[in-house]
């Protein structure tokens, strides 16, 4: 699942369970290119503390994609998670886009809100 929410001064996603082809396709694709084309606001917090990763390795692949497609229309990305394979992967993922991207720990909930909005 996946949700998305503008607050004040950024936007706030969840990602939770297994994603799939269809739901990149027909729901986060679509929510991340609307949130962009506002753009008033291109801070983006993701929670993927409850994300359990791919249904299928094209779901992984639209995730990179989509990313690389994007790569230059975020300014800021805080990736809140519990793992640290994630904070790895986040950190890789950072060096191929534009936007300043940091990891949080779960306990860190309000650093990821604090820095964000800086």
């Amino acid at each position: 699942m996946f949700i998305l929410e503008k607050r004040d001064g950024y936007y706030f996603a969840k990602v939770s369970g297994k994603l799939s082809h269809k739901d990149y396709i027909e729901d986060l694709i679509p929510k991340i290119e609307s949130a962009l084309a506002d753009q008033t606001e291109n801070k983006f917090i993701m929670d993927i503390t409850e994300f359990e990763g791919w249904s299928e390795i094209r779901a992984a692949y639209d995730d990179f994609k989509t990313g690389i497609k994007h790569r230059k229309d975020f300014e800021k990305i805080a990736v809140i998670g519990d793992k640290r394979w994630e904070e790895f992967i986040i950190k890789t993922f950072g060096l191929f886009i534009k936007a300043k991207v940091k990891f949080f720990y779960t306990e860190n909930n309000d650093e990821a809100e604090n820095w964000i909005t800086k």
